[in-house]
């Protein structure tokens, strides 16, 4: 009995994590999920509630807090560019992750591009890695108005880039988990607006 025991310890469960990672490798690290909601809104409300990311944690039920970045290298890029496109950091109310994202507005109220890339919290006086990303990728917001109603679509075209992560979401999380939730917490807020 107690041989038994000790095999499946030292045998099976170290075969799993591997197992897991082996599955992860053969998964392809890019994913396209697209969901979709209808209000009972306009087009300007969830525009606005879309663009006011300062307004974030007020409603969206697993962000703490939002910052609006601008640095040195901000300039630079943005120095081409109108007005249509924001940089901000998303902190987790886990507060390990932090996902840095930029609004492209492509069509006002109607499309609007997110571009984004997950990182691990870095606390201050810690070394930057860009290496350690879960996630990156894009949101693609397509709003679709129908007489007194709203429908918006979310598209995700992502990439997960390591194998035990890709593992994790494909076989028991579900890459719509994020926009689901997003929607979800988009129609309590309309619900509270309207």
């Amino acid at each position: 009995m107690i041989t038994a025991i000790l095999v499946i310890c030292l045998v099976l469960v170290p075969t799993i994590p591997l197992l897991l990672y082996g599955i992860g490798l053969l998964l392809p690290a890019s994913h396209t999920v697209t969901r979709s909601a209808t209000y009972n809104t306009t087009a300007e409300i969830v525009w606005a509630i879309l663009t006011s990311v300062q307004d974030y944690p007020a409603w969206r039920s697993n962000i703490d807090r939002v910052t609006l970045r601008q640095d040195e290298f901000e300039s630079d890029i943005n120095k081409y560019e109108d007005e249509s496109r924001l940089t901000f950091i998303e902190y987790t109310s886990k507060k390990d992750r932090r996902t840095v994202i930029v609004h492209i507005e492509q069509e006002h109220e109607r499309k609007l591009l997110r571009v984004i890339e997950e990182r691990p919290y870095i606390t201050p006086g810690e070394e930057h890695s860009f290496t350690n990303s879960n996630f990156s990728g894009s949101w693609t917001f397509l709003i679709e108005p129908e007489q007194d109603k709203v429908t918006l679509k979310i598209t995700e075209f992502g990439t997960v880039k390591k194998p035990m992560v890709r593992a994790f979401h494909t076989l028991f999380f579900g890459f719509n988990r994020r926009i689901d939730r997003f929607l979800k917490d988009l129609g309590k807020e309309i619900e509270l607006v309207a």
